[in-house]
């Protein structure tokens, strides 16, 4: 397995204001900007901004987010079902993993 070229996790939104106008950051650990988005006053149109120090990487995680989410549905859908049926159990998962891919899931909803 290659190392990851994105920028590590945990990402986090923080809001600001600046000049008046209201921006969106999509920050990294040690506050890597990832995403910038806003600008909306006085009728300004909405901005989206990647950052000096964007990473295609960044991009590309972006754009994977749905299809991860769909997986880890599916991944979460299977456990469950399995633990209904432990003779058949094809995933040996812990409760914490359990627990965090739920997380997750929810997180990716806004819940």
């Amino acid at each position: 397995m290659t190392k990851e070229q994105h920028t590590p996790g945990p990402w986090q939104w923080v809001e600001e204001i600046d000049y008046g106008y209201g921006y969106t950051t999509l920050e990294g650990p040690d506050g890597q900007e990832v995403l910038t988005t806003g600008g909306i006053n006085d009728g300004d149109e909405p901005i989206t901004y990647m950052g000096d120090s964007s990473k295609p990487a960044d991009l590309a995680l972006i754009a994977a987010a749905p299809e991860m989410l769909a997986a880890l549905k599916e991944i979460f859908a299977a456990v469950e079902d399995a633990a209904g049926h432990p003779d058949h159990c094809f995933i040996d998962l812990t409760v914490q993993q359990v627990d965090n891919i739920a997380g997750i899931i929810a997180k990716a909803k806004g819940e």
